[in-house]
C-alpha cells in the first residue's frame, strides 16, 4: 500500500499499522487508531506507566512530568508547505501546531502519542519503530531547529535534551549521561527538578541548583530582590515596617487628623482641620479646589502621584493602565500605541495568588514547587528564561511584549498575569464605596460619574479652578493627547486612547435599586425631586451623556438614562426590573396580588427575588443578577489545546458567571491566533427588540420583552483571527430565573441568543425549532449544573461582517399545533381563517348557480315560444293537409305523395332533433 501498511491495515498518525475493516462504516480512520478498536490499537494509546498525554502528544506519568522546552517560540513554528486540494490545484499552508515528534497539524488533537518502541525494536529517524536499525529510511522528519530524534520519538537539539522512557520527573538526562544505546539515563544521572518559590520546577543536577538564579527573576507577588515585601498599597519595601498603615499614615505618626495630616495621636490632631470648601484626596490628605493647579498635588489612594496614578503589578506607578495591543487589528494605531502609549503602561507581570504562593519556572504558580512542570535549562550564554520560553542572556534581552505568558493568560488591569479573572477582582486595591457613589480612578468615592470626570479634568487642566461643562467635548477634551494618540475620559475619570475607548472604558455604572433615579448631572438619588439639576444643556454640536457630561458621541453606560431615568423595582409588577420616565409610572403598574414570592424561595445572593404571574416573563432585581455582571474585554492566544476562559466574574461574590470553552484547532491563522472578548453596555443590549412568536403571544401580556426580560446571562461580543471558526466554540454561562421559565420540562424558552444587526431583533443561535431541540438547556439536580446554560455558536461576525453580541435570552419557542397547552389561541385563528375562506367560497358558488339559472331560463322562454310555433303549424297540416289521389275502378293506380304530408313529416323530425338538442324530452 502507499502508506507502508499491508493491504488489509491502516498506518495511524504514530505510524503503526492496526488492521482496519474498511467495510465496517463504524469509526472513521483517524478514531480507530484512538478508540482502540483492535488489539493493534493499543500501541497507539499511552502505556499503563506512562498514562497522561502530554500536549503534543508526549507520554508521560502525570501533567507534573510534561516537559516545557525553553527553545523558543521560532523552533516550534511550523514552515510554510505546499499543499494539494481536493480539485487538484496546490495552496501554500502554514500549520498552526507542531507536535513533539517534528509533524505539523491543524490541530493538538491530531498530534500522535509518543512513547518508547516495544522491546525489541529501535526509533527511527522519521519516528517510526523498525526491528532492525537497518531497515529504517535514510530520513529524518524532525525539524532543522531540533534535528535529533530521541528514542521516545521526541525532537531535541541534541541528545542531552532527550527524556529517559522511565522517567521519575521529566526533566532530560545529564549531558553524556546516556546508556550505549541513547535511550536511558545512567544510574543516578537523571535531571532533578528544583524546589524553588522562585523558579520551581527548573531541572538541573540537583534540586537546589536553581537557587543561586532567583535574584533574577521577579518574587511571586511580582516584586524583585532588593525590596521583596509587598505593602497593602502594593508598594514593593524592604520589609513590612517600611509599609503604611491602613489608614495612609507612616508608623512613627499613625494618627490621620481632619486637614488630613499625619500626627503622633489624636491629641496632637487639635486644631488641624479640614480648610472650608477643602476636599479630600485619594490618600486621605486634602485639597482646595478654588485654587488652580491644587488638584494635581494630590496622591491616589495606593500613593501613587495622581499624574502617574496606577498602582502596577511590579509595585511602580505608570500613567495608564495595562492593556494588550492585540485588542485592536489596525496596524497603524498599533504602532502608534507602542510609541505613545505603552512606556507609561503597566507592564504584565506574574503574580501568584495566596492560594498558588509558588512561582514556577514556566510563569505559572503551583500549591508547591513539587506541583511545577519540569522547564528545561538554558545554555550558560542565554541562561534566563523569558515569558515565551526562550532563552536570553538577561530579563533586558526578552522580547518586549505587551501580553502575559501562555501559562498565566489573563492580564488584569494592573499588569499582573493571572490564570483566573476572578483573581483580577479578588486582589484589586481599591476602597469600598456606599452603593450611592462610585469609585473614581484615583481611588475617591464620590457622588457621581460626572465629579470623577471633572476632577480628572482639573488635574489635567491646572489652570482651571471649575469645568465648562456644555462647551467641552469629554471625548477629547478632559484627557491631553499623547504623542499623535488622542485621548478620551472615562466615566471613572480615567484616560484612555480615544479609538478604543467602547473596549477600555467600563460602561457608567447603572444606578442601584436603592437610589434608582438618575439625574441629568450622572448623581443616583431616590427620586427626580432630590435632583440638584432639572436638565443638561449643550453646545450645539454636543449632546448631554448619562455621565453628566457633554460629548459628540456618548459613551456606553448600563441602567437607566435619559428621558428614562428611574429604575422600577420588583414590587412593580408589569415594569419590575425597567427604565421608566418617574417612580409614578411603577406605582401605576403596580398590582401586589399578582405577585408571588416563588415557592423555593429562589435565593439570589442575599435576597428574594418576586416574580409575577405566569402572564409576566419574571425579571431579575437586586445586585446579583447574572444580566449585570460585567464580561471583561481580553484577548486570549489560541494554542494547540483545548482552553477555558473565564470572562464575566461577578464582584458580588467572585465566582464566574460566563467563561468560553475553545477547542484545539477552533481558530487557525498564519499568524497570530488569538480570540477576543468584548464587554457590552446595557445601552448596547436597549437596542435589540424581542418578539414574542406569533403562536405563544397568548401565553404573554405583551407581543415584546424588555431587555431586563431577555437577557437572563452576561453578554459579550468577539473579535477572531479566523471567522467563522473550524471548530464551534461554547458559551457557557449562569443563569437569571432558570427556576421560573418553564419549571416543570426542559428550559425550551431559554437559548444562546444573538442580535441581529441589521434588524436588531433577537434570535436564538439555534434558529429553528429542531435546531433548538437538540440543544437544550434542561432540568438539573446535580449542583454545578443547576442555572447554567451552555451553547454553540461559529462566528463572531454576521454575513455582512458586522458583529454580533451574545447571550442566554428567554426567547419563547413557537409552540407546535398538536400540543394543547398553550396553543389555543394559535388554534382560534387558524378556525376563523378557515371559516372565512369558507363563507366566501359559498357566496362565490351561490352568485355563480344565480346567474347560470337566469340564463337557462331565458333560453327555456326562447325554446317554449318556438316549440309552440311548430306546434301551430302542426295543427294547420291536419286541418288542411292531403291523402293519396283517387283512381278509377279499371284504371292504373298512380300513387304520388301529397306535398303538405312531406313538410308535415320534416316538421316533426325537426322538432324532435331541437327537443333532445335542447335536453326537452
Amino acid at each position: 500500500e502507499a502508506d507502508g501498511c499491508p493491504v488489509d491495515q491502516f498506518r495511524c498518525a504514530d505510524g503503526t499499522c492496526i488492521n482496519y475493516d474498511l467495510n465496517s462504516g463504524e469509526v472513521t480512520d483517524t478514531n480507530y487508531c484512538i478508540n482502540k478498536e483492535t488489539t493493534e490499537a493499543y500501541e497507539n494509546a499511552c502505556p499503563p506507566f506512562q498514562p497522561f498525554r502530554c500536549p503534543g502528544g508526549l507520554c508521560a506519568a502525570s501533567s507534573n512530568h510534561c516537559p516545557k522546552t525553553t527553545y523558543g517560540p521560532a523552533a516550534d513554528t511550523c514552515p510554510e508547505v505546499e499543499v494539494k486540494l481536493l480539485d487538484g490545484s496546490y495552496m501554500l499552508k502554514t500549520y498552526p501546531v507542531m507536535c513533539s515528534d517534528g509533524s505539523c497539524v491543524d490541530s493538538e488533537a491530531q498530534c500522535p502519542r509518543l512513547h518508547a518502541c516495544i522491546d525489541g525494536y529501535v526509533r527511527c529517524g522519521d519516528g517510526s519503530c523498525r526491528s532492525s536499525e537497518s531497515l529504517c529510511p535514510s530520513d529524518n522528519t524532525c525539524p532543522s531547529e531540533k534535528p535529533f530524534r530521541c528514542s521516545n520519538g521526541m525532537c531535541a537539539p541534541t541528545i542531552d535534551y532527550c527524556i529517559s522512557p522511565v522517567s521519575a520527573t521529566g526533566c532530560p538526562c545529564q549531558a553524556n549521561q546516556f546508556d550505549a544505546d541513547g535511550i536511558y539515563c545512567l544510574e543516578g544521572k537523571e535531571k532533578v527538578k528544583c524546589r524553588s518559590s522562585i523558579l520551581g520546577g527548573l531541572c538541573g543536577t540537583s534540586s537546589t541548583t536553581c537557587i543561586s538564579s532567583e535574584d533574577d527573576y521577579l518574587r511571586p507577588n511580582g516584586c524583585n530582590f532588593t525590596a521583596p515585601y509587598k505593602c497593602w498599597t502594593g508598594e514593593c519595601k524592604v520589609s513590612a515596617s517600611a509599609c503604611l498603615r491602613d489608614n495612609g499614615c507612616p508608623q512613627g505618626l499613625p494618627s490621620r487628623c481632619g486637614d488630613g495630616s499625619c500626627q503622633i495621636n489624636s491629641t496632637m490632631c487639635a486644631g488641624y482641620t479640614a480648610a472650608t470648601g477643602a476636599k479630600a484626596c485619594g490618600d486621605g490628605t486634602t485639597y482646595d479646589p478654588s485654587v488652580a493647579g491644587n488638584a494635581a498635588s494630590c496622591s491616589t489612594y495606593t500613593r501613587c502621584p495622581v499624574s502617574t496614578p496606577y498602582r502596577c503589578a511590579d509595585g511602580t506607578c505608570k500613567k495608564y493602565r495595562a492593556f494588550d495591543l492585540a485588542i485592536t487589528d489596525s496596524q497603524v494605531l498599533k504602532s502608534a500605541l507602542s510609541t505613545d502609549i505603552f512606556p507609561e503602561t503597566c507592564e504584565p507581570q506574574l503574580v501568584c495568588p495566596s492560594h498558588k504562593p509558588h512561582r514556577c519556572a514556566d510563569y505559572s504558580c503551583a500549591i508547591s514547587p513539587d506541583q511545577c512542570p519540569p522547564v528545561f535549562t538554558c545554555s550558560a550564554d542565554t541562561p534566563y528564561i523569558c515569558p515565551d520560553l526562550s532563552c536570553a542572556a538577561n530579563s533586558s534581552a526578552c522580547a518586549v511584549t505587551d501580553s502575559c505568558p501562555t501559562s498565566s493568560p489573563i492580564l488584569c488591569p494592573d499588569g499582573s498575569c493571572r490564570d483566573n479573572l476572578a483573581l483580577c477582582s479578588s486582589e484589586e486595591i481599591a476602597p469600598r464605596c456606599n452603593s450611592a457613589q462610585v469609585s473614581c480612578f484615583d481611588g475617591v468615592c464620590r457622588n457621581s460619574t460626572f465629579e470623577c470626570i471633572e476632577y480628572s479634568y482639573l488635574v489635567h487642566s491646572p489652570s482651571q479652578t471649575s469645568m465648562d461643562i456644555p462647551n467641552i467635548n469629554a471625548n477629547l477634551d478632559v484627557c491631553p493627547t499623547a504623542g499623535n494618540t488622542k485621548m478620551a475620559v472615562c466615566s471613572d475619570g480615567s484616560c484612555v486612547p480615544f479609538a478604543l475607548m467602547d473596549l477600555l472604558c467600563p460602561p457608567a455604572p447603572a444606578c442601584p435599586a436603592s437610589h434608582p433615579h438618575r439625574c441629568p448631572d450622572s448623581e443616583c438619588v431616590t427620586d427626580s425631586t432630590q435632583c440638584s439639576v432639572s436638565s443638561l444643556i449643550c453646545s450645539g454640536q454636543y449632546q448631554a451623556c448619562p455621565d453628566g457630561t457633554c460629548r459628540d458621541a456618548c459613551a456606553p453606560f448600563d441602567g437607566c438614562a435619559g428621558n428614562k431615568p428611574y429604575y422600577c423595582p420588583s414590587n412593580a409588577a408589569t415594569l419590575q426590573g425597567q427604565c421608566v420616565a418617574s417612580s409614578a409610572e411603577c406605582s401605576s403598574s403596580s398590582n401586589p396580588s399578582s405577585l408571588a414570592v416563588h415557592p423555593e424561595g429562589f435565593e439570589m445572593g442575599d435576597f428574594t427575588m418576586l416574580v409575577a404571574t405566569s402572564r409576566i416573563p419574571p425579571t431579575c432585581t437586586g445586585p446579583n443578577c447574572n444580566r449585570d455582571v460585567p464580561v471583561s474585554t481580553q484577548v486570549f492566544e489560541v494554542g494547540s489545546n483545548d482552553v477555558s476562559h473565564g470572562i464575566a466574574v461577578s464582584s458580588f461574590d467572585l465566582s464566574v458567571r460566563g467563561e468560553i470553552i475553545i477547542p484545539g484547532g477552533a481558530i487557525v491563522s498564519s499568524g497570530q491566533t488569538t480570540f477576543k472578548v468584548e464587554q457590552v453596555s446595557d445601552s448596547q443590549l436597549n437596542e435589540g427588540v424581542n418578539y414574542v412568536h406569533r403562536s405563544r403571544q397568548g401565553d404573554f401580556d405583551s407581543g415584546t420583552f424588555s431587555m431586563e426580560q431577555t437577557v437572563l446571562s452576561p453578554a459579550f461580543k468577539c473579535v477572531a483571527s479566523q471567522d467563522p471558526f473550524s471548530l464551534q466554540i461554547q458559551y457557557r454561562a449562569r443563569l437569571d430565573n432558570a427556576q421560573l421559565i418553564n419549571p416543570e420540562e426542559d428550559k425550551k424558552d431559554i437559548c444562546l441568543a444573538t442580535i441581529v444587526p441589521a434588524s436588531k431583533a433577537w434570535v436564538c443561535v439555534a434558529e429553528f425549532v429542531e435546531e433548538r431541540n437538540d440543544q437544550p438547556i434542561v432540568n438539573t439536580t446535580e449542583s454545578r449544573l443547576v442555572g447554567k446554560g451552555s451553547g454553540l455558536f461559529q462566528s463572531c461576525l454576521d454575513e455582512n461582517g458586522d458583529q454580533l453580541i451574545y447571550a442566554f435570552a428567554h426567547i419563547p419557542a413557537q409552540s407546535s399545533v398538536s400540543e394543547s397547552k398553550g396553543n389555543l389561541f394559535y388554534i382560534i385563528q387558524i378556525i376563523v381563517v378557515l371559516c372565512v375562506i369558507g363563507a366566501l367560497s359559498l357566496v362565490f358558488g351561490i352568485a355563480w348557480w344565480t346567474n347560470r339559472a337566469r340564463q337557462y331560463r331565458i333560453k327555456m322562454k326562447e325554446v317554449q315560444a318556438q316549440n309552440a310555433k311548430v306546434d301551430e303549424q302542426i295543427q294547420d297540416m291536419k286541418m288542411y293537409g292531403g291523402g293519396l289521389g283517387n283512381a278509377g275502378k279499371n284504371e292504373e293506380i298512380d300513387m304520388v305523395a301529397n306535398p303538405m304530408v312531406v313538410k308535415f313529416k320534416g316538421l316533426q323530425e325537426q322538432i324532435q332533433e331541437y327537443k333532445e338538442k335542447n335536453w326537452l324530452l
